[in-house]
């Protein structure tokens, strides 16, 4: 039963990070204009960091939420203070469109705040998924 448990969350995990990931392309996309851009790159750092807490959920399962939580924002945070190294190889990499998603282009201190938003919304959401499954899964004695 606990192996059941566990093949639905990583399905429900998977599940919010495509969307994430989605909804992430679409913002740095600019699809939604009517948003001012500030709102949008913020929007979109929190994405990032919901799509990496979900990335390690699917990764390491049996991790308990919290531990996921300061893993991705060690992660992002990692990431972003990646940004303020210009090595010949990062450059190159960052050349490309993925590359540039990955690791970004510039150091951004305001995305800092942004990464711990979006990393708490999704540690809630988590808990609140968790909750449901827990709630919809039959008792056997």
């Amino acid at each position: 039963m606990v192996h059941r448990q566990v093949s639905r969350s990583r399905t429900v995990c998977l599940i919010l990070a495509m969307i994430l990931a989605g909804l992430g392309w679409g913002v740095r996309q600019g699809e939604f204009a009517s948003v001012p851009v500030a709102w949008r790159d913020s929007l979109a750092s929190g994405l990032w960091t919901g799509f990496i807490y979900l990335l390690w959920c699917i990764l390491l399962p049996r991790l308990r939420p919290v531990n996921v939580l300061i893993l991705a924002l060690l992660t992002t945070f990692g990431l972003e203070f990646a940004r303020l190294l210009n090595p010949d190889w990062l450059t190159k990499i960052r050349s490309f469109r993925l590359g540039r998603m990955v690791f970004g282009s510039y150091f951004n201190q305001l995305d800092l705040n942004s990464y711990c938003v979006g990393g708490m919304v999704t540690f809630c959401l988590d808990g609140l998924v968790s909750f449901w499954i827990w709630l919809r899964t039959p008792v056997r004695r």
